[in-house]
């Protein structure tokens, strides 16, 4: 991936009981760019919606734009987890995720702040 566009991995919701496994990921990117990767490449080589061995794997998937480059930025500030705590702490889908083929590369796209 360029400079300043990353994956990071906010949360995992593991379900014993109905054996599945919700990963929650940011593809941050800055304001000033488009993604370079289709949400639905990203989906499918990060391994959502498979079963294997009896477990679901399930992806929430979130684009989110940043200034990489101001003097407050950190790229796990606590205003990435804290607005989605209670969602995730059951294992839904958080506000504002992105379907798997909402994005495209280069194209603009619904984001979050």
């Amino acid at each position: 991936m360029p400079q300043h566009h990353e994956l990071r991995m906010r949360a995992y919701y593991v379900d014993d009981k109905h054996g599945s496994i919700r990963g929650y990921v940011d593809y941050v990117c800055p304001r000033s760019e488009n993604p370079v990767v289709a949400g639905r490449d990203l989906h499918r080589s990060l391994g959502g919606g498979e079963v294997d061995d009896g477990q679901s794997y399930a992806l929430d998937l979130r684009l989110v734009e940043t200034l990489p480059l101001g003097d407050s930025y950190d790229r796990d500030h606590c205003s990435y987890y804290e607005p989605q705590a209670r969602t995730v702490a059951w294992g839904g889908e958080r506000s504002r995720s992105l379907r798997s083929r909402a994005w495209e590369p280069g194209s603009t796209c619904p984001r979050t702040r």
